[in-house]
This record gives C-alpha cells, sequence and structure tokens, in this order.
C-alpha cells in the first residue's frame, strides 16, 4: 500500500476581543501517489490567500500560518446572536516533488486580511489574499472555516 503520513497541529490563545490560532501541517508521501487526490494540495483563503484554490500540489509539502481574530461587534438576538469581526493571517508554505528540496528560499509566504460574520448559515468571510510574486484573490467565502 501507499505509505503517507500526515501530522498538523493548532491552538488558540485568547485574551478580550482578541484570538489568535497558530496551525502547522505537513505531509510526507514515502511511495508514488495511487492518483490526484493522494497529491499535497494549497492554495485558498487560508492556505497562501493569494493563490487560487488548491493551485499548488505535490507528493509532500507543509503550511505554517498564525491568523489574529478581533472581535468588532456583538448581536444579541438570544440563541440568534451573531459576532463580526476582522482579522489578518500569515502564512508560509508550499508543495514539493519527490525529490525537491525543502529550503528557506523555497517557500512561499501569504497572508490576507478580512472581516467576518459567524451567522446563521455559518461564518461568512469577506477578504483580500496575497502571496509573494504578486498573486492576489478577493475571497467572498460563506460556510467554510479556516
Amino acid at each position: 500500500g501507499r505509505r503517507t503520513a500526515r501530522v498538523s497541529a493548532s491552538a488558540a490563545w485568547s485574551l478580550g476581543r482578541n484570538a489568535i490560532v497558530p496551525s502547522v501541517e505537513i505531509q510526507k508521501s514515502f511511495d508514488p501517489p495511487d492518483n490526484f487526490l493522494d497529491q499535497y494540495f494549497l492554495g485558498g483563503l487560508g492556505r497562501l490567500s493569494g493563490l487560487g484554490r488548491n493551485e499548488l500540489l505535490g507528493v509532500q509539502g507543509g503550511l505554517a500560518r498564525i491568523v489574529y481574530y478581533r472581535e468588532l461587534l456583538r448581536i444579541d438576538l438570544g440563541s440568534l446572536s451573531q459576532k463580526v469581526y476582522a482579522g489578518a493571517s500569515i502564512e508560509s508554505g508550499n508543495a514539493y516533488d519527490a525529490h525537491d528540496a525543502v529550503t528557506w528560499n523555497s517557500l512561499n509566504f501569504g497572508g490576507s486580511v478580512f472581516l467576518g460574520v459567524d451567522s446563521l448559515i455559518g461564518p461568512v468571510f469577506l477578504g483580500v489574499g496575497l502571496t509573494d510574486g504578486g498573486n492576489n484573490r478577493l475571497y467572498l467565502a460563506i460556510g467554510e472555516r479556516f
């Protein structure tokens, strides 16, 4: 069978209306992928935000990021309470082929700034993502966390 190791970790700290959420993930494949979906994908909101969704792929890769949230407003409607917040992310990572060297210079760096609402249909984000090399994206994400 195909051998792949994937490790991810995240934490969250809050102080008043502020929250910081660092996370890291690493995938290493020891055998060639069986199919396209066995690859490691990067790109999209919070995953090198200036790139398109799953724009980078390889048999291995990793991502480190820190996301900052600031609660701007709480709309208290009983069980329908909603929070409005602003935030930013700093992200670094890449996807690699089997024999690529993983070096500091090979990493991509990016980030995002956004406004978000915890709504009845899930989180809603409106933001802009940037990644080195001049890549940028405008996001409207509904029901998707990062």
